[in-house]
């Protein structure tokens, strides 16, 4: 970046291309590099249980998110009474990776959608069906195939990599890491070309 700072005007196109490659490869070098230090003190840091407000954090997060993305149309609902029994540090880094993943994957909307809510839903665990706070993510972005979607948290795995979206495919490894410290469970319904909505509990 100093080089093309100091240089700018002597630079060749050529010259130019090589640097911003450069500079480019470092960004996500250090995106990735960060990524597995998180990954890595999930596993190690003790858990902060106290009662937030998810709704909250998600306000936040997708404020500075849309005005990152001041050229797009964004409009997210974000449902009241999100409480949680939660450690806050932990569910602000899932929540990050969740709607940074929501606003990427609805670049070609004309309009993103995305909500934040709570619904009551029925799910079997141990043979027993009970019902259950199941928290959500929903965007109106590209989705995926269902049939991939046993690999959606596995390290490095990326569903769009041929697509042009970044990322370092650790996003969605790290929320289900947070998820399990909680003793929860994450998983996603999605549609091609329609969006993707991630459910998740947390049993803290």
């Amino acid at each position: 970046e100093a080089l093309q700072e100091d240089l700018s005007d002597s630079l060749t196109d050529e010259h130019r291309d090589y640097l911003n490659r450069i500079v480019s490869g470092s960004h996500n070098m250090d995106g990735f590099i960060q990524d597995l230090l998180r990954l890595t003190r999930l596993d190690t840091s003790t858990l902060d249980l106290q009662d937030i407000d998810l709704g909250e954090i998600a306000r936040g997060i997708l404020d500075d998110l849309c005005a990152k993305a001041a050229d797009r149309a964004c409009r997210f609902h974000v449902h009241e009474n999100l409480r949680a029994r939660a450690d806050h540090r932990l569910m602000t880094v899932a929540l990050t990776n969740l709607l940074g993943n929501a606003i990427k994957f609805t670049a070609q909307r004309d309009l993103a959608e995305i909500e934040v809510g709570l619904e009551v839903r029925s799910l079997t665990a141990s043979g027993d069906t009970v019902s259950k706070a199941v928290y959500f993510v929903r965007d109106n972005g590209v989705g995926f195939d269902m049939t991939k979607a046993e690999r959606l948290f596995q390290p490095f795995h990326r569903l769009h990599a041929d697509r042009g979206y970044a990322g370092t495919g650790l996003g969605l490894t790290i929320v289900q890491r947070v998820v399990a410290r909680h003793h929860g469970r994450i998983w996603a319904e999605s549609i091609p070309d329609v969006g993707t909505t991630f459910y998740f509990t947390l049993e803290s």
